[in-house]
């Protein structure tokens, strides 16, 4: 069977992520706690953070240019809370 080297690099990347997934909570001490979830697992926890942050990045952005500052700053804090409170 011939393989062809996109296949093989898509492979490759694949094999990298899963190892990378498995060593984070070694190498972190943020995830510490992470070191005996699966792959997959740390896989999906740290697609959530990585939502959460650009999530608030974009929020940061709009409020920067936003008309009506105030009661964004308001919300904004109170999410900033909430977050803090669930990690």
């Amino acid at each position: 069977m011939v393989r062809s080297i996109t296949a093989m690099d898509l492979l490759n990347l694949i094999i990298l992520a899963y190892a990378l997934c498995k060593i984070l909570p070694y190498v972190d001490r943020d995830f510490k706690a992470w070191r005996g979830c699966s792959a997959q697992q740390i896989r999906l926890k740290v697609g959530k953070l990585i939502l959460q942050r650009i999530f608030l990045y974009r929020m940061a952005q709009d409020l920067q240019t936003a008309k009506n500052k105030s009661s964004l700053e308001k919300a904004f804090g109170k999410l900033l809370v909430r977050f803090a409170k669930l990690n």
